[in-house]
């Protein structure tokens, strides 16, 4: 579950980078560039509030927070739901979406990228907890291959 959120949050932070000009083309006054800057300041912030969030939610609610921010923050992103939000982003209109969405993906990450390790002490038994963890943690680097 963890891995395939570390695979979805880097997926958008650097999905927009390597097609820049189909980006710029389809949304307009839209830097690649500056959408990867707001989601990396985004995740700064979260790191740095991440123990504070642990420490209070505990790890089940941590990561169901970040699962939370995380889909707010794609659904924004993409357009959000209809009845709710406009279904398509317009040039010149709808800008804000996407950065919105970049933060808010980006505030999700540390909720449960930082914590595979406690997951692993806590779920598996002491032979299984290094596989635990190397699976955990490398899905997101696949996040960012794909």
């Amino acid at each position: 579950y963890m891995s395939i959120l570390n695979l979805l949050s880097d997926w958008t932070c650097y999905s927009v980078a390597p097609i820049s000009l189909l980006t710029e083309k389809a949304f307009g006054d839209i830097d690649p560039e500056r959408l990867v800057v707001v989601f990396l300041g985004a995740n700064a912030v979260a790191s740095i509030s991440e123990p504070v969030i642990l420490s209070r939610l505990g790890l089940r609610r941590t990561v169901l927070f970040g699962s939370l921010l995380l889909m707010i923050g794609s659904i924004v992103k993409s357009g959000g739901v209809p009845p709710i939000l406009q279904s398509d982003i317009r040039e010149g209109e709808s800008e804000w979406r996407l950065y919105l969405g970049f933060f808010l993906v980006g505030l999700s990450q540390p909720l449960y990228q930082c914590t595979p390790t406690l997951l692993s002490s806590s779920w598996f038994p002491e032979e299984e907890r290094t596989m635990a963890t190397g699976v955990a943690l490398n899905a997101n680097q696949l996040g960012i291959g794909f």
